[in-house]
């Protein structure tokens, strides 16, 4: 998934992509959380927002954030990798 911010309306737009863990994904309704913090080691949390695969699934893709502005995801994709378990099930 390909997400773009910022959060705060002076920012540049900035575009990342996520991933997400299966642990994660196997929960639709789980609630997911990206937020923007600081450099590298600092604790300092610039903003957050909150979404749900159910949401992103049915194609809503721009959440706001806690403290404003917007967290947009351009794409997204809901891919499932079989497990170890799986390929030896299969006969692999």
């Amino acid at each position: 998934m390909i997400a773009q911010y910022p959060f705060n309306k002076t920012d540049s737009p900035q575009t990342e992509r996520l991933s997400f863990n299966t642990s994660v994904l196997g929960k639709a309704d789980a609630q997911i959380r990206v937020a923007v913090k600081g450099q590298s080691g600092s604790i300092a949390e610039f903003n957050s927002a909150t979404f749900t695969l159910n949401e992103l699934n049915s194609k809503k893709l721009m959440f706001n954030g806690v403290k404003g502005g917007q967290l947009v995801f351009l794409e997204f994709e809901q891919v499932t990798l079989p497990s170890f378990l799986d390929y030896l099930r299969s006969g692999w």
